[in-house]
């Protein structure tokens, strides 16, 4: 394990020159891999307006910290940023740009935000880049996303605020299995929730809120039901959309839906009504306002792995 400095202000992460063994120290040193802690600090970037490119896709640390960064830059995620055992910890001189993900892909890692938008997270077991064990995300703050958290690992929310286009829970081929913990977190998806049934799942829901723009999707693929705590509809994500629409390849288990006021329709695809669809613990199924004008409900069959994120 070598802690890996970058230094030289912008350029592309597959170039020697910007990596040192030192904090502004010369340049030349091998390009990061998973065993090694990436440092950005005020030696980094001492210019503001530079631009450094994820510009390979085996892009791999042990952890990357930006926290100490003064100037404000870019990082170009042109492909994957990889975190192995490791912290990310952002910083508010960071602003993310490209729509690729930053991918925590093997044992312990602990994700600080500080207020930093990225373009999408994935949580995933990568035994080809050299992961060993299913990944643990800890979060530590509210993250925001302006595309997929995709969840193939170990989850701990600790309560925070998550915002996503879409979040999607799926599970993991490694025979540790996975475990989602939820806690009191409010998890808006703007526009797609799904999740999969899977034997690989376990969940703990918590008190956890989640809210969804447009769609819900339920596959099955043979595993327990997730009971989650409450799932509501809720327009204010999604403004352009009126009607919100289940997919629903298995029941919806969890102790409260609700569907805010605002949509006009509330469609379930699936092979049932929506009354045997939607399963809750405490039978609370609240249609809120006065809105939704109609419960529309399709009977036809439902393929399995139909999936609308856009």
């Amino acid at each position: 394990m070598t802690t890996k400095y970058w230094v030289g202000n912008g350029g592309n992460w597959s170039d020697t020159a910007h990596w040192s063994l030192s904090s502004g120290g010369s340049g030349g040193a091998a390009v990061p891999t998973k065993d090694d802690p990436v440092v950005f600090d005020s030696n980094s970037i001492t210019t503001s307006g530079q631009t450094v490119t994820v510009n390979v896709w085996t892009a791999k640390t042990a952890g990357i910290d930006f926290s100490l960064v003064s100037a404000a830059f870019t990082i170009e995620l042109s492909n994957e940023l990889y975190v192995f055992n490791g912290s990310c910890v952002l910083s508010a001189s960071v602003t993310f740009s490209g729509t690729r993900s930053i991918y925590f892909a093997s044992g312990s890692c602990d994700l600080y935000c500080n207020d930093v938008t990225i373009p999408a997270l994935y949580v995933n077991l990568w035994t080809f880049g050299g992961g060993t064990s299913v990944p643990t995300l800890n979060l530590h703050d509210a993250v925001t996303l302006l595309g997929t958290f995709y969840i193939s690992g170990n989850l701990n929310t600790n309560d925070v605020v998550i915002e996503a286009k879409s979040f999607y829970i799926t599970g993991t081929s490694d025979p540790a299995g996975m475990s989602v913990s939820l806690g009191s977190s409010v998890i808006d998806c703007l526009q797609v929730f799904r999740y999969d049934l899977d034997t690989s799942i376990t969940l703990d829901a918590g008190e956890s809120i989640v809210s969804v723009g447009r769609d819900i999707t339920v596959n099955d693929y043979g595993g327990s039901p997730l009971l989650f705590n409450t799932i509501q509809f809720d327009r204010s994500l999604y403004p352009s959309e009126e009607t919100a629409t289940m997919y629903l390849g298995a029941a919806l288990y969890c102790n409260n839906f609700v569907v805010l006021p605002g949509y006009k329709y509330l469609e379930s695809i699936t092979d049932s009504p929506l009354t045997d669809a939607i399963i809750s613990t405490t039978t609370s199924i609240e249609v809120s306002g006065s809105d939704v004008q109609q419960l529309v409900w399709r009977c036809r069959p439902y393929y399995s792995g139909l999936v609308r994120v856009f």
